[in-house]
């Protein structure tokens, strides 16, 4: 784990896998949004849409866990 003002490289992968695995390789990525935030920004329906529209369908999690609370890996790469 770098310490800070340390590069970092974070690895990824990208093809089918990993999309129907919605990237998780890049949950290391880092938040957004801390846990308490991402409850308090984003509302279920958003979430749920957000997964819909690319074909996801999620069993269990709750706002803090919402994909939008995560950096994309092309942000942080």
């Amino acid at each position: 784990m770098a310490g800070s003002g340390l590069a970092s490289i974070i690895e990824g992968v990208d093809g089918l896998e990993a999309k129907a695995s919605l990237y998780s390789t890049v949950h290391g990525a880092g938040r957004l949004f801390g846990r308490k935030e991402a409850k308090r920004r984003f509302a279920r329906a958003e979430m749920d849409a957000w997964l819909q529209s690319r074909g996801v369908t999620l069993v269990g999690a709750d706002l803090d866990e919402s994909p939008m609370a995560y950096r994309r890996l092309q942000l942080v790469a």
